[in-house]
């Protein structure tokens, strides 16, 4: 994937921490039948770093919670510069992606 960030070692063990707690967590609850799990997926690697990719507040702090179940869900938080850094290889895709918006705007308009 083309991610603008990639996780540093601390990230990856975080990460990886954070998803085997869920789930456990969510076996916890299923098994205790105090929740449903029919409308939510437990997240992933990836998913976490997309949505890292789309946050952006300012401070440096990537804070969320991700659904285990259907009514409970479970805190993440990943630092910039500690579990979080910029991906060299990242290649910002932005422009080609307006470039070809216009060229196909252009060519609607023209039929």
């Amino acid at each position: 994937m083309n991610y603008k960030y990639k996780l540093t070692k601390k990230g990856q063990a975080k990460v990886s921490l954070f998803l085997k707690n869920c789930r456990a967590y969510r076996k916890e609850l299923l098994d205790a039948k105090k929740d449903t799990a029919r409308d939510t997926r437990l997240p992933n690697r990836d998913a976490i770093l997309e949505d890292v990719d789309f946050w952006d507040d300012g401070d440096g702090i990537y804070n969320n919670s991700w659904g285990v179940t259907d009514h409970y869900d479970l805190p993440l938080e990943l630092i910039k510069g500690q579990d979080f850094i910029e991906d060299e290889k990242h290649i910002d895709l932005t422009p080609y992606i307006r470039q070809s918006v216009r060229q196909f705007i252009k060519q609607q308009e023209a039929l």
